[in-house]
């Protein structure tokens, strides 16, 4: 189940609703995710017209928080672990990959349980990306 977003012909962001940020543009009416530490929405490099996602911390909470993420982020290269594009210190952004997929919290959500071989395909992703992300640390 894709999502969908709201893009002019060009395949940039729709305007008025964004704000240029470095190289993107981030579309601030288009909220995917807020947490306790942070927000994220859509977002999109104004010159490829690559698709990514900004996550918003607050840093005047949660400033450490940003640094341990910007860190570990920074340094693996996995294919069950978003990409780092881009960041910006001052502002406490993290540009990363957009994985165009439901969370598996929503598949669950819409479309029930897994079954078991699927369960376990996820949960071998799941621990072979924490593997390698104890591997790099």
């Amino acid at each position: 189940m894709p999502l969908h977003h709201e893009f002019n012909t060009q395949g940039s962001i729709a305007h008025p609703n964004s704000a240029i940020r470095g190289d993107y543009l981030i579309n601030q009416n288009h909220t995917l995710g807020k947490g306790a530490t942070s927000t994220v929405k859509m977002a999109q490099h104004s010159r490829t017209l690559e698709r990514a996602v900004v996550k918003m911390v607050n840093l005047s909470v949660h400033s450490r928080y940003f640094d341990q993420e910007l860190q570990a982020l920074s340094i693996l290269n996995h294919k069950n672990i978003v990409k780092l594009y881009d960041y910006d210190e001052n502002n406490g952004y993290l540009f990363l990959e957009y994985i165009p997929y439901p969370s598996l919290y929503d598949y669950v959500q819409n479309c029930g349980p897994v079954s078991e071989e699927a369960a376990f395909k996820i949960f071998y992703q799941i621990v072979d990306a924490f593997s390698h992300a104890q591997f790099r640390n």
